[in-house]
């Protein structure tokens, strides 16, 4: 099993005093960081004006499915000269704008805005937010803030008895950033591309609290022209290519203490430019290469640098314990890396480190596995005891206790809330068998997730998770639970006996065995098709759910913490807390747009990055070195 690690760019929000562009992105409520990619510098240094064309942008999908849906009731509408796609998403007209030759960066204000509205019981929408003329200004280094003007009414909550509130103008509000970005140019054509979205801070009060910041919200993008007289390009100059460094790593756990050769594969970087590739125990840095490493490590250059298409491939030899420079290092107690940076040619320059994690098997005698001298134990292996920690879906918890469905989250049946606010589901009882990687693992413990009571009547929304069982077959795995839930459109609540209800991808997941307790650390999960009804529609499949991690003894006479039934769950609802960050703040996930549910869970859904391949995936960490 291998791990993968992804590049992170370090990048910040512009905050210039330009016009507000907050309505569109702060409908939204954002949720990525921004991280605009490098874009191909343009010719000269004059800027260039732009005009006519427009801008694509959803604000966010889950916001708009939301105020559609049965339970808000409302909608939303294009005005003062913007219009609906058919995907759902609003067109924005070009007003005016500029673009530098030199880097890139620049600034563009659309016209047009968007009127979200729900809940209205009579006395007019207890919600209304307004998003109008957005702005969005770009640095060409992969980073961008969009902002508009932002109107929105004080929310009390969607409650039947309270009158609207009154309507707070706000003012140009820097509502989004964006990740993902990248100017392109053709001919007098410029077009404006974006990943994804996060809501801005300065953006929360004005999205009327429904989110917290970082957000997801959705991606925006802009065609546009240059203005006659003021052509972008220049045959003559040649484009700086995009660095984007990559590299793969054969096997990155188990490796042999005793020295073993793995192979290392890159794209992505310079052309032609020389990179040493070595084993090292120095982490990453962003001011300086590292001093020591294993051997000479491998030096490429000349033919064996990375090609015309910045790939390279080879070989390398790494050991569990090394001493240089009168360090000793030992990769099995501290961590090690297989690195790639600049050779001495360009030895100072940070553009092309990737630092991959390799870990080497434990064992006096330096074999593979868990068991005493490092050897997998044979057949299989009874489970005692254990539990399984896992919170079904971050952006779920948090919009059940958030300002909209004002709802409880219980616990019942041995199941707890941890500190992290997910669950821990216990009495773990099964068989593994390390050597085929298989596994059965079942659980015992309930989640009842409630929200939308009004007065006196039922909830709205109700969905229980109870008694989670895990089955692993080597990188994949498969999570099934007994759920009970009931649409919008339907008020009969629906069983759904022990459903697939998630996908696991253990391809980036090594366990671990130590004093008769084994171990699964954060396996990704993803929403299974038949998990989708049972979710009640809310997601459609593939969508990110909370990793799982699970905990088991496998010794008859070993308890693992918190692995037995310690009482009955709550005794009473978890009260409404602040809402969350939603699903680790990675690229946003987006609902099903077709069920009524789906705009419920849509407006705190944030997608998180799955499991990676058989190989390892690392890539630069820029900026910050975050």
């Amino acid at each position: 099993m291998s791990t993968t690690a992804t590049r992170a760019d370090g990048t910040g929000a512009l905050r210039r005093p330009l016009r507000s562009l907050v309505s569109l992105a702060g409908a939204a409520a954002l949720g990525a960081s921004l991280s605009l990619g490098a874009a191909p510098a343009l010719a000269d240094e004059a800027p260039v004006s732009v005009a006519d064309g427009s801008a694509t942008w959803g604000v966010k999908q889950s916001f708009r499915n939301y105020v559609s849906s049965p339970i808000a009731h409302g909608g939303y509408e294009a005005v003062d000269g913007a219009s609906r796609n058919t995907d759902g998403t609003l067109d924005f007209p070009t007003a005016e704008g500029t673009v530098s030759k030199e880097d890139s960066s620049g600034e563009v204000s659309f016209s047009g805005g968007v009127v979200f509205t729900g809940h209205d019981y009579g006395q007019g929408p207890v919600l209304e937010i307004r998003v109008n003329d957005p702005r969005v200004e770009f640095d060409g280094q992969g980073t961008a803030t969009v902002y508009a003007d932002v109107a929105s009414r004080e929310f009390a909550g969607a409650d039947p008895s309270l009158p609207p509130g009154d309507l707070v103008e706000y003012g140009e509000v820097a509502v989004a950033e964006l990740t993902g970005a990248e100017i392109g140019v053709d001919g007098d054509q410029i077009t404006f591309t974006s990943e994804a979205g996060a809501l801005h801070a300065d953006a929360v009060e004005p999205f009327a609290s429904f989110y917290p910041a970082g957000e997801a919200m959705d991606p925006l993008s802009f065609t546009t022209e240059v203005v006659e007289g003021t052509d972008p390009t220049d045959p003559t100059d040649p484009e700086e290519p995009v660095l984007d460094p990559e590299v793969r790593v054969s096997q990155t756990t188990g490796l042999d203490p005793e020295g073993q050769t793995v192979r290392v594969d890159g794209t992505g970087f310079r052309p032609g430019a020389g990179v040493y590739v070595a084993l090292t125990g120095i982490a990453q840095s962003d001011s300086s290469y590292p001093q020591h490493w294993f051997g000479s490590g491998v030096w490429l250059r000349e033919g064996t640098a990375p090609d015309a298409d910045g790939a390279f491939g080879t070989d390398l030899d790494v050991i569990g314990a090394f001493e240089k420079g009168g360090t000793a290092y030992d990769c099995l107690e501290d961590q090690c890396y297989v690195a790639v940076f600049n050779d001495r040619n360009d030895l100072d320059n940070r553009d092309q480190d990737v630092w991959t994690p390799v870990t080497f098997a434990t064992g006096e005698d330096g074999g593979e596995g868990d068991g005493e001298g490092g050897q997998t134990p044979e057949g299989d292996l009874t489970v005692y005891n254990g539990r399984a920690d896992w919170g079904v879906k971050e952006s779920f918890r948090t919009y059940i206790e958030g300002n909209i469905a004002k709802g409880t989250i219980r616990t019942e049946d041995g199941a707890t809330r941890n500190d992290d606010d997910t669950f821990s589901f216990t009495d773990g009882t099964g068989s593994v068998n390390l050597e085929e990687e298989v596994a059965e693992i079942d659980f015992t413990g309930t989640v009842l997730f409630e929200g939308h009571v009004y007065g006196d009547a039922d909830p709205l929304l109700h969905m229980t998770v109870a008694d989670p069982r895990v089955e692993i077959d080597g990188d994949t795995g498969t999570l099934y639970a007994d759920v009970v839930s009931k649409s919008l459109t339907d008020e009969e609540l629906v069983t759904y006996d022990d459903v697939a209800f998630a996908d696991l991808d253990l391809s980036g997941v090594s366990h671990e065995l130590d004093g008769g307790v084994l171990s699964w650390g954060a396996i990704p999960a993803t929403l299974t098709a038949d998990g989708v009804p049972a979710f009640a529609d809310f997601y459609v499949a593939g969508e990110q759910l909370d990793p799982i991690s699970l905990t088991v003894s496998v010794d008859e006479d070993v308890e693992v913490p918190g692995g037995g039934t310690g009482g009955g769950g709550d005794d009473k609802p978890t009260p409404n807390p602040t809402p969350g960050p939603g699903d680790g703040g990675g690229k946003p996930g987006l609902p099903n747009t077709g069920v009524a549910l789906t705009g419920l869970l849509a407006a705190a859904a944030v997608a998180v990055a799955a499991g990676g391949t058989a190989l390892v995936a690392s890539r630069r960490r820029a900026g910050t070195g975050a």
